[in-house]
């Protein structure tokens, strides 16, 4: 059985792409619940309500004259834009997940003796996901 390595996946936000220094992606999905309790009711209960989905990129900071500064140009906070990455690549026929976000975190690290990097965020900022990677594909 073939396993899926972190040095496949593919990110892109706005059309460009994020791995060339990506360390670390990762997507959330949360299903939001109610209470819906009442009356005589002996346990909690709840209602299904909202779904949120968000995802965060650790990256590793390139320098803007080797490819950095189209990245930089994307990784500003408030940006909106397409969200699209592939947890086993790219080519044709992996699966493919995407959604209309907005960047809501872009903080950087520089210690003293590591890499300078960037961890960045982005929220859902439409109705509905562009691709379900439980069916999309590139």
């Amino acid at each position: 059985m073939a396993k899926v390595s972190g040095k496949r996946i593919y990110v892109e936000f706005d059309g460009v792409s994020l791995m060339a220094s990506g360390r670390e992606f990762a997507v959330s999905k949360v299903q939001n619940t109610a209470n819906s309790t009442a009356g005589a009711d002996e346990y909690e209960n709840t209602i299904l309500t909202t779904k949120k989905l968000s995802a965060t990129l650790k990256m590793v900071m390139i320098e803007k004259a080797t490819g950095g500064a189209a990245i930089a140009e994307k990784i500003k906070l408030g940006h909106t834009g397409n969200l699209v990455w592939g947890l086993e690549g790219n080519a044709a026929g992996k699966p493919k997940g995407g959604f209309f976000g907005h960047l809501v975190k872009a903080d950087v690290s520089a210690p003293y003796d590591n890499v300078v990097t960037i961890d960045a965020a982005w929220e859902m900022a439409d109705d509905d996901i562009l691709f379900d990677e439980s069916v999309a594909v590139w």
